[in-house]
């Protein structure tokens, strides 16, 4: 793996007040109420990916800005009571990230270790964003930048987390897929460049036909294997293919052999296109560093949900990619290590995060019960647990 992200903590950004450190397993999993702030974690790591790729104000803009990003009960500071300036004021939505990383382009040699913070704030009576702190350590090597809001306001791009790990981040895949538009055909990108799947699925017809014909013996061997294991859930399905269509304009379709006939992408069940874009992303010849996956059991039966686990799991034993993950499913949970679930609540004073392999409670009543099993009986539960 080039990379892997450690600990991640979040401050007043959107449901969550302060995460607290949260340490990251290779296998991370959200559970909680909706509401309850587990996306939050996933949405402020793609923040801070198109922070890093695009700018400050692309990442503001998915919010509307920060004025609703902000979590506004948290960063409240007290009210300057100034006749001329009634606006309150807040702190900074913060990032901070603990990891590891390796800087050579295959992946060889040694990695470094970093910490960053990243801190977003406004300015001009909230009608101007600044970067107020860019600062990142490596390991072992001191500071390796402490920038402050003067020498930050002409930036949008938090230039030292760029600098330092920017190849890593703008890798970390986020899949929030939409089946409604996944089967239809997609416009093909003509430059031979890695690219990831868009978070919605949209292309994900383009995608598959790159993995076939730009990854060589590699990605013909990826591409059987996801037609195999998509074999296991759709026995009816004789072959999958990606193909090209020239008329006004370039553009990729999918396309489903049963019985001798083509059935087109569109075509296909919901389920049928979610699994397929989840295992082009877990066996693409070279897959993502962080794969972040918004409720994976969506539109999956049971049988299918337990093949995409299987995959999950066989990606992380092969130490190529760290997962993590939302769910609402105790079936899921069910089927994963105690060590990897993270419960989010809800409470009077704001979001909490606890792991309950922590509790020594917990992990007395694992050994009769299945961490789904745990969750369903209220044990993840800050009362339950006691």
């Amino acid at each position: 793996m080039r990379g892997r992200l450690k600990s991640i903590q979040i401050k007043h950004f959107k449901a969550v007040g302060d995460s607290g450190r949260l340490p990251l397993t290779p296998l991370t999993a959200f559970i909680g109420n909706n509401g309850s702030g587990k996306s939050s974690i996933i949405e402020a790591l793609q923040s801070l990916q198109r922070l890093v790729t695009e700018g400050l104000d692309p990442a503001m803009q998915a919010f509307k800005g920060l004025e609703h990003l902000r979590n506004k009960a948290s960063a409240l500071k007290t009210q300057r009571r100034k006749v001329m300036d009634p606006k309150p004021e807040y702190r900074p939505v913060e990032f901070r990230l603990s990891g590891t990383w390796k800087p050579d382009s295959r992946g060889r040699g040694k990695s470094i270790q970093f910490r960053s913070l990243t801190q977003i704030a406004d300015r001009e009576n909230h009608n101007q964003y600044v970067l107020e702190r860019d600062d990142v350590t490596i390991l072992g090597m001191g500071p390796f930048g402490t920038s402050s809001v003067k020498s930050l306001s002409s930036h949008t791009i938090p230039v030292d987390l760029a600098r330092v790990a920017g190849p890593f981040i703008k890798r970390w895949q986020f899949l929030q897929l939409e089946p409604t538009g996944m089967g239809e055909p997609s416009a093909t990108r003509r430059a031979k460049s890695q690219f990831l799947l868009d978070p919605d699925g949209s292309n994900l017809a383009d995608y598959l036909w790159h993995l076939v014909n730009d990854y060589g013996k590699k990605g013909t061997q990826a591409w059987d294997g996801i037609v195999e294991a998509l074999q296991f859930v759709l026995p009816y399905a004789e072959r999958v293919d990606s193909a090209q269509t020239i008329e006004l304009e370039r553009r990729s379709y999918l396309q489903l052999a049963e019985r001798g006939f083509q059935i087109p992408g569109w075509m296909l069940s919901t389920g049928t296109v979610r699994v397929l874009a989840l295992l082009a992303v877990f066996r693409h010849p070279d897959p993502p560093p962080l794969i972040c996956i918004e409720e994976v059991e969506n539109g999956l039966d049971p049988r299918t949900l337990r093949l995409v686990v299987n995959e999950i799991q066989s990606l992380i034993e092969s130490k190529r990619s760290q997962v993590i993950l939302t769910t609402h499913s105790p079936y899921l949970l069910d089927m994963l290590p105690l060590s990897s679930v993270v419960m989010t609540q809800r409470t009077p004073k704001g979001v909490t995060f606890s792991r309950p392999a922590d509790n020594k409670v917990v992990k007395n009543w694992a050994d009769d019960f299945a961490p789904g099993q745990l969750y369903m009986m209220g044990r993840f539960d800050a009362e339950g647990a006691s």
